[in-house]
């Protein structure tokens, strides 16, 4: 009996365990409300990758957007940081643009001051009209090209002209930021560099700077060049940048004698012989606006005749002086840079590079001792 029991099962049990168990399939609506379900949840998901999806691109545009147009005020963020802190800056605005400029450190003034100088053709006059009035800078809006002749001061410097007495700061296609130049406040002790020129060449060592004027002494980023002239033709020039008019140009000077002598063969003999018959010529190379856009139908335009193409590099600057611009660009500034590119081992397409600033130069004459006409400016030691 108990065998019977443990033993051997029934038929229908042996079945009945062999099979997976099958839970019975739902009514038919309960199956369609469960796929609707499905259904709408991958619907639901779909839209929030939508939505995720517009989101990240509207930030990107936003970006984007934040990125070439700065804080959306009327200058560019650029511009902006280039204008703080420069003290009283001279608003020049006709159409109202720029008038809601804000900086940091700058108070942007009426230019009722400067209306004279402005309406006239003397930027050295405009020079002293803002020195008289205690304005550092001026601030004006870009215009329409100024005509070649009769422009105003005003009007060449909204057409991003160069005006003597006067030097840009930064150039953008909204506005341009200007202040004097070094040259503007010299006077007649501009023509006393070539002199000092000439003596350091002859051999003379250096004067010290305290022996220099104060205009010349007054700290400033500058570079001086010191050019020899035969007839006209240049026979060799240097540059030197110091803290100093006076430091820079005896820097350059000495250069150049010690450059003659070490070529003095192919220049025609000794320097000492052939000084007498040069000229020599003293000038500044001054910056005259950093380029706020490199387009090359910007670049044309505020580029004229008179300025050279330049670029500066973390511990070094490049240049083409204004001839050489003129000869190597024919006409063209964009050219000009090409050539300059080439010149030191950079690509052709390197207008634009992040790591470099490009800039306007231009070349002022302080003084000039022509052959044979020189005299000794500073008494003897």
């Amino acid at each position: 009996m108990g065998a019977s029991v443990t033993g051997v099962l029934p038929v229908n049990h042996r079945v009945f365990s062999r099979r997976r168990f099958v839970p019975p399939s739902p009514p038919v609506a309960e199956r369609k409300g469960r796929f609707a379900l499905a259904r709408e949840g991958v619907q639901d998901l779909a839209v929030r990758r939508l939505i995720i999806v517009a989101a990240l691109v509207l930030g990107a545009a936003a970006v984007a957007l934040y990125l070439a147009f700065g804080s959306g005020g009327p200058l560019e963020d650029a511009f902006a940081r280039e204008l703080e802190r420069r003290g009283q800056v001279a608003l020049v605005s006709p159409s109202g643009r720029l008038d809601d400029v804000r900086v940091e450190g700058t108070e942007l003034v009426e230019p009722t001051p400067l209306a004279e100088a402005l309406a006239g053709t003397d930027g050295v006059a405009l020079a002293r009209a803002m020195a008289d009035s205690g304005i550092d800078a001026l601030l004006v809006e870009a215009g329409e090209d100024a005509p070649e002749e009769g422009a105003t001061v005003e009007q060449a410097l909204a057409a991003y002209r160069h005006v003597p007495g006067m030097r840009g700061v930064y150039l953008s296609p909204t506005a341009a930021l200007y202040e004097p130049s070094a040259s503007a406040e010299l006077g007649e002790v501009a023509e006393a560099t070539a002199r000092v020129a000439r003596r350091i060449l002859s051999g003379t060592p250096p004067p010290p700077i305290t022996s220099y004027p104060e205009p010349l002494r007054r700290i400033r980023n500058v570079e001086v060049m010191v050019l020899l002239r035969d007839f006209g033709t240049a026979r060799l020039w240097r540059s030197a940048r110091s803290s100093s008019i006076a430091a820079a140009l005896n820097i350059a000077t000495t250069a150049a004698r010690q450059r003659w002598r070490e070529r003095q063969q192919a220049l025609g003999g000794p320097l000492s012989d052939r000084l007498p018959g040069l000229d020599v010529e003293v000038s500044i190379l001054e910056e005259d606006g950093t380029l706020g856009a490199v387009t090359p139908a910007f670049i044309e335009r505020v580029f004229g005749s008179e300025h050279g193409v330049a670029y500066e590099r973390p511990g070094a600057w490049r240049y083409l002086l204004p001839d050489a611009t003129r000869r190597e660009g024919e006409g063209s500034a964009v050219k000009a840079y090409e050539a300059l590119f080439l010149d030191n081992a950079l690509p052709v397409d390197s207008l634009g590079r992040r790591d470099l600033r490009f800039y306007r130069m231009v070349v002022t004459e302080l003084g000039r001792s022509t052959a044979g006409g020189f005299r000794d400016l500073l008494p003897e030691p």
